[in-house]
């Protein structure tokens, strides 16, 4: 653990010195997914600060954010270490961001995997404030034979 603090402070003293703030951002999407797992208020958009795992899959601390264009009822369907899922989707208020905590998975992740339907702008999210992000379980669906 002390091994580890320091080379994280001593990446922060060289990415300081070059001007890059690319651990200042992934700290502060480990403070927004700590807020999701307290049930606290957090930026709906904080996961894309996370390390890129492949595009659109996101991952902060031991948690995998894989995003998807915003659907609304029905389901998705989600390849996820080979392995092929068909995920419900619930119906939610276009604006919100769907945090939808996947259950069943064959390899879960050492913590949370998520869908994550990003909130769709409106004119009336400009003058109002957005709805706060909605986190729920799903059971997925294998579709493997």
């Amino acid at each position: 653990e002390a091994w580890e603090t320091l080379v994280h402070e001593l990446r922060h003293h060289l990415e300081w010195r070059a001007h890059v703030a690319a651990l200042e951002a992934y700290d502060w999407a480990a403070e927004e997914n700590f807020k999701r797992h307290e049930g606290q208020a957090f930026d709906p958009a904080y996961y894309r600060a996370g390390e890129v795992v492949a595009p659109d899959v996101y991952k902060i601390d031991d948690d995998m954010f894989i995003e998807r264009p915003s659907e609304r009822g029905g389901a998705a369907d989600v390849v996820w270490h080979g392995h092929r899922y068909r995920v419900p989707i619930p119906a939610a208020a276009p604006e919100a961001s769907l945090f939808l905590r996947l259950v069943g998975l064959s390899e879960p992740a050492p913590g949370d995997t998520l869908l994550v339907l990003p909130g769709a702008a409106s004119l009336r999210g400009l003058l109002r404030s957005s709805p706060a992000p909605l986190e729920q379980d799903v059971t997925v669906e294998s579709l493997d034979a």
